[in-house]
């Protein structure tokens, strides 16, 4: 029977208390505020969904278990023993979702006593596959030692302040692209190689007077390939963005080169279309001399559109190419290119390709 006894949280304090209803792990209030941020009103209402009892609420636990199982200081132990520096928390909790059980269970399998040689290499294996779509790695030497387990649960801690979820860190001014803040760690500074699995962007926000889009690294839905996930939301104030409504699109692994290669001066235009569980998603990207022209638009949900500066595509580029070498790491860059050049060259209509140099 379905009960209607918790409403939606308002504060970090409420969604504790939420929390502890379900006996759930408990989070502190940072933590807390960095996935309302993330995932806006869904974690919210999976909440109150839960506590309440309501038909999904099994499919509500499973979602927030995932959340928790990204957010663990376990998950975080065993990133740091397998070598891999902590990535963004938004693309850690993108990688738990998506892999759900398999992810929480290998996870808690490398700490098990007394594990069978086989799980655990099982489990090592599987996890060093999965993480390093989203993780860069430690420099030799300085892979974090693993601890004990701990018990995860916390006691809750007071906070005033509210669920707020602006989605993304403050916005700059006008249309400057802004890298999300991340923890120290020893791993490299970031470099002007779009390397292939050592990730130097993890997401990278771009704003406009309108609209706001993220791209992210991510894995597709269907054979877990590395690929590359925009979502945009629509303006709905002055650097305020309606993040609880966003739309998301993920490039497929064939779509990797073709957005990569009309920022990178292959092509002059691409529209991906076709996109989402009805077909209702479409994509385009435009070059237009000083500046490119990004457009998501949803049938019957609107269009979100804005200007890019050239210099805020590198990052978006290095992301892409990052995620193609990954698919393919027996191709050399220049091979890459060159596939992603054809690719391109072969999608485009006549107006849509770039004039080519005498020299080719």
């Amino acid at each position: 029977m379905t009960t209607s006894n918790y409403s939606i949280p308002t504060s970090t304090l409420a969604a504790q208390e939420l929390l502890s209803v379900l006996q759930l792990p408990t989070l502190d209030a940072n933590t807390i505020r960095a996935i309302g941020q993330k995932e806006g009103m869904e974690f919210k209402q999976a909440l109150v969904d839960a506590a309440n009892q309501a038909p999904n609420a099994e499919a509500r636990m499973k979602y927030l278990k995932a959340l928790l199982t990204a957010c663990a200081p376990l998950t975080r132990d065993t990133i740091g023993a397998l070598g891999f520096a902590m990535p963004d928390l938004g693309a850690l909790i993108d990688l738990s979702k998506q892999e759900g059980h398999l992810f929480a269970g290998a996870v808690r399998g490398m700490r098990t006593e007394n594990a069978d040689p086989a799980s655990l290499e099982a489990a090592r294996n599987y996890l060093k596959r999965t993480l390093r779509t989203i993780c860069e790695p430690l420099p030799a030497g300085n892979e974090a030692p693993a601890r004990a387990p701990q018990a995860e649960h916390r006691p809750a801690q007071p906070a005033s302040s509210g669920l707020h979820n602006p989605g993304a860190p403050t916005p700059p001014p006008d249309n400057v692209a802004q890298l999300p803040r991340r923890e120290p760690s020893n791993a490299p500074a970031a470099t002007g190689e779009a390397e292939g699995n050592g990730r130097k962007f993890v997401s990278f926000h771009l704003y406009g007077g309108k609209a706001a889009m993220c791209f992210s690294l991510n894995t597709t839905r269907k054979g877990n390939f590395p690929t590359v996930q925009i979502e945009a939301a629509a303006a709905k104030g002055e650097k305020v963005y309606d993040w609880d409504k966003k739309i998301s699109f993920q490039l497929t692994i064939a779509e990797l080169p073709l957005v990569f290669g009309v920022l990178f001066g292959f092509s002059s235009r691409i529209e991906l279309s076709g996109h989402g569980a009805t077909n209702d998603k479409a994509l385009i990207i435009e070059d237009q001399g000083n500046k490119f022209f990004m457009s998501m638009r949803v049938r019957g949900g609107g269009t979100f559109a804005l200007p890019v500066l050239p210099k805020d595509t590198y990052a978006i580029m290095a992301m892409i190419f990052g995620q193609m070498k990954a698919n393919n790491p027996e191709l050399s860059d220049t091979q890459l290119m060159m596939l992603a050049r054809r690719v391109c060259e072969k999608t485009a209509t006549p107006a849509q390709a770039p004039a080519r140099a005498a020299n080719g």
